[in-house]
């Protein structure tokens, strides 16, 4: 027993080694592509043609010294089989863990998206944190659209760029925690909605301005497919209902006719829902934190608490306003749940819900709903406040 003790370690020993050979031999004898021979692709525009047929627009890292971003363009008949492509006209293949940006044309929308984002949930080197647009028309006029040549420098060479970049552009994603205008959807958040079958996807929406590209409001999709395009306004009300409403600008006017700028410095949402005469009746509740940025007063003017109350009414008014036009836009005119309704029926309704998921989207435009918000300014954003100015002495 006691000589078995060492041979079985020995054993194991022995096994771990040749384990250990054998991976430094496959690692060492793997086909690796060098830097130089690869596409590092940053951001992906897809369009679709009338017969089905994908054009890819792809902005990459540049890998020469004259220019810090290349742009390459492809046909296929599947999104992978338009990306492979972008080897026939680079010579380099494509390699996508650095892309950050998807943006898809409004022609592609509308033809569906379940035949757009298998490749980018499926592939090994994509992410599921990739941005994700919606072209107001065509994905590559924003991906090739060029600016003013900007000139830098990098390892001692001179580079030259003349597009606007992809990560500009993803900025217009990740600042949507300043602006209650700007959309972050993720390629998870996108394919989360088109797996529940009752949600669905809505997404910020580009269009190129003067040499800028700015967002333009939202598109919603009824099942995989665009349905509409919609206002900035209906994205203020998305982002109000699922709690992401923060930074931005909200302007009313004053009982003396100036105007005060507010900016949401936090807000918090409630959605209950009740049967009434079998059909789901939805009470939205918001609460928001303002603080006063600008008002159009004279400085001398002491802005009082008293006048809070209805500033604070007109402020209430005018966000409710702005949900109650984005439910009506999406629930009743084009039958589309992008503020999870749905999620809130199969909690608080679940009985119902099981008789009538089959026919959700059906029973949108027969939904009722009412909105209540209340509004709070908690600062007046000054840091000179008025009530601290010492006026000078009238010689």
């Amino acid at each position: 027993m006691r000589n078995r003790i060492p041979f079985l370690k020995g054993l194991r020993i022995a096994t771990t080694l040749i384990a250990i050979v054998i991976m430094i031999f496959t690692m060492t004898s793997s086909t690796r592509v060098p830097i130089h021979q690869r596409v590092l692709i940053q951001g992906i525009g897809i369009d679709r043609s009338e017969t089905g047929r994908f054009h890819v627009t792809v902005q990459a890292v540049s890998t020469s010294a004259s220019s810090s971003i290349e742009v390459y363009e492809a046909d296929g008949t599947s999104v992978f089989d338009a990306l492979n492509n972008i080897t026939v006209v680079s010579g380099k293949t494509p390699f996508y863990t650095h892309n950050s940006v998807i943006i898809l044309g409004s022609d592609c929308a509308k033809q569906g998206l379940e035949s757009v984002m298998d490749f980018f949930v499926r592939h090994h080197q994509t992410r599921p944190a990739e941005s994700v647009f919606l072209a107001k028309d065509n994905a590559k006029d924003i991906l090739t659209l060029q600016t003013n040549p900007e000139f830098s420098m990098e390892n001692d060479q001179l580079q030259m760029n003349q597009y606007v970049m992809t990560d500009q552009i993803e900025q217009l994603a990740s600042a949507g925690n300043l602006n209650s205008q700007l959309l972050e959807i993720r390629v998870l958040d996108v394919a989360n909605a088109l797996y529940s079958q009752s949600n669905d996807v809505y997404l910020p929406t580009l269009t190129v301005q003067e040499q800028q590209i700015a967002v333009d409001g939202c598109g919603i999709f009824k099942g995989d497919s665009l349905q509409a395009m919609l206002d900035s306004d209906t994205t203020v009300g998305i982002k109000a209902i699922n709690n992401q409403l923060t930074g931005g600008a909200v302007t009313v006017k004053l009982e003396d006719g100036s105007q005060a700028t507010l900016s949401v410095l936090d807000s918090s949402c409630s959605v209950t829902a009740e049967l009434q005469n079998q059909r789901p009746h939805f009470t939205v509740s918001l609460t928001c934190e303002l603080n006063i940025n600008e008002t159009t007063q004279p400085l001398r003017k002491i802005l009082s608490v008293q006048e809070f109350t209805p500033l604070q009414d007109r402020v209430s008014e005018q966000i409710q306003q702005a949900i109650e036009h984005t439910l009506t836009m999406t629930l009743h005119k084009n039958q589309v749940d992008v503020v999870n309704f749905s999620d809130v029926l199969r909690k608080q309704q679940t009985d119902w819900w099981k008789q009538n998921e089959s026919n959700w989207h059906n029973l949108l435009s027969q939904c009722t709903f009412s909105v209540e918000v209340e509004s709070k300014i908690t600062a007046e954003g000054q840091e000179m406040s008025p009530q601290t100015i010492t006026p000078s002495p009238v010689l």
